[in-house]
């Protein structure tokens, strides 16, 4: 390849880099944009683990209510295995309600923590910033696509100023 060859490729390349610069800003938004929805999805994410946990918490109390009540009825009919047998379905209710408070207190500081570490004022706000499947995969391939032309755009740049340095030597 010659020098003018060179030049010229690297010209054309130096232009194609200069276009990229110029929609940095532009790609700085939608990565901006792109981090929230994570978070957001994060958030979410952690939202429906915590419900499920409260759900699950909320049916061994119900359980345990339900012992309870028949330990009551049992002991008023003096029906000693009856009290015994509802005794173990309340010991039993209450160990899982202990069991599962602590994982759901982590998951609900978990939440709280990146809620209030991250760009969100509210819960309804992170909900605002999430994005669909099809939406939150053509941004991240488009940030993709965009690093990766960056990228060998830069270094093809800096071959041809090599070339070009070493033709002229």
């Amino acid at each position: 390849m010659d020098m003018t060859q060179i030049e010229q490729e690297l010209d054309s390349a130096c232009e194609h880099l200069q276009g990229l610069l110029d929609a940095l800003p532009a790609m700085e938004e939608k990565n901006k944009e792109l981090m929230r929805a994570q978070q957001a999805r994060l958030l979410e994410g952690l939202g429906k683990r915590i419900t499920h946990a409260r759900r699950e918490i909320d049916g061994f109390q119900a359980d345990y209510d339900a012992a309870q009540n028949a330990v009551k009825t049992a002991e008023k009919n003096e029906d000693e295995e009856g009290v015994a047998r509802a005794m173990r379905k309340m010991f039993l209710s209450a160990e899982l309600i202990g069991y599962r408070k602590g994982p759901l207190q982590r998951l609900e500081n978990e939440f709280r923590d990146l809620l209030s570490s991250g760009t969100f004022a509210s819960e309804e706000e992170s909900r605002s910033a999430l994005l669909g499947d099809e939406e939150f995969t053509r941004l991240t391939q488009g940030i993709d696509r965009f690093q990766e032309d960056y990228r060998t755009t830069l270094e093809r740049c800096e071959k041809l100023q090599d070339n070009l340095d070493n033709a002229q030597e």
